[in-house]
């Protein structure tokens, strides 16, 4: 398959809503760029029988952008869980981010996008996890530089013992 380059240049209107009509289904990288920001890129997959919308929030070239650490936690044993495969994703079916937590049971994330956002935790021998959180941008200005932990809970399958 030979991969096509197209350039838009884009006008934003008064309420900085845009519409284009002429993509057709596939996968597309999106390039946010304006003097003193920080520059924001995401490959989307665009399919035409839905409408898809993405809201970015450029970052002062200065600033941090906020991070969160997802902390995956035991809860059979109270103890944190190292290898455990992660995926972070926003609502849209855009290509999730991925990691595995460390050896103290995390894994650091930037949080370039408002709105709601999945993190997937699965390993092997635990109940994988999905758990769904809403970014607002208040809480993104609100966090500026700093790092917010939200805890996984992993929970171990349980094996019946035969007698």
């Amino acid at each position: 398959m030979e991969l096509e380059e197209y350039e838009f240049d884009i006008v934003w209107s008064e309420d900085k809503g845009l519409w284009v009509t002429t993509l057709m289904n596939g996968n597309y990288l999106i390039n946010v760029r304006a003097k003193g920001y920080k520059e924001i890129n995401e490959v989307v997959r665009i399919n035409g029988a839905a409408t898809t919308d993405y809201k970015y929030i450029m970052k002062d070239a200065n600033k941090e952008v906020p991070k969160i650490i997802i902390e995956t936690v035991c809860v059979n044993e109270g103890t944190k869980v190292k290898n455990v495969f992660l995926e972070l994703w926003k609502e849209n079916l855009q290509t999730p981010e991925e990691g595995l937590s460390n050896d103290n049971g995390q894994f650091v994330y930037d949080i370039k996008h408002i709105g709601i956002h999945y993190i997937h935790a699965k390993k092997v021998g635990y109940v994988p996890l999905l758990k769904k959180i809403n970014f607002t941008k208040g809480f993104l200005e609100s966090q500026e530089g700093n790092a917010y932990k939200i805890v996984v809970p992993l929970m171990k399958v349980l094996r019946e013992q035969s007698n």
